[in-house]
């Protein structure tokens, strides 16, 4: 199903961490609503009151640092993403991106990997309770309307362009 040429991570090289993590926190960001000023929205439960004290590209740093998701993780991770964001994409800003990716790396883990972390870890790597982990999972769940498939075509289209802003 999946290709292995173009690898683009390798764990190995902190670097190279970092550039895969700033690659997918670019495209990530570049779909945010409301800029700095984002009013808090009580009813999105992937919204904090208290702005994130780190950077996107240092949170997904973080957790690519301790989870060590595969290729097909990440790239499953940005399908899942663009899924929510074609569907809520008013829910998307800098209160909740974080969150929001933190479940989608999640779910695209258990979906995709025969071997993924609990959330119990993945809490950890968040820095969130397990709690508030399973609570925002199943939002997002809710979202997709429990709908994890992922197409070939669908993947192949996404490691392409991920593969291409590696470069």
């Amino acid at each position: 199903m999946f290709s292995d040429d173009n690898l683009f991570i390798d764990y190995h090289s902190e670097k190279n961490i970092q550039h895969v993590a700033s690659v997918v926190s670019n495209l990530l960001e570049n779909h945010l609503t409301g800029g700095d000023n984002v009013p808090f929205h009580k009813e999105n439960i992937f919204e904090k009151a208290v702005m994130p004290n780190i950077t996107l590209k240092n949170y997904i740093y973080r957790i690519y640092r301790s989870a060590k998701p595969t290729e097909e993780t990440i790239i499953g991770s940005i399908i899942y993403f663009d899924m929510v964001l074609k569907k809520y994409s008013d829910k998307i800003n800098k209160r909740s991106i974080h969150r929001i990716y933190l479940v989608a790396i999640l779910l695209a883990s258990k979906y995709i990997e025969d071997d993924f972390f609990m959330n119990n870890d993945m809490a950890k790597f968040g820095g969130i309770s397990l709690y508030e982990l399973n609570r925002l999972e199943k939002k997002f769940c809710d979202w997709l309307d429990f709908d994890f498939l992922i197409f070939p075509i669908t993947f192949n289209q996404f490691r392409k362009l991920f593969v291409k802003l590696m470069a």
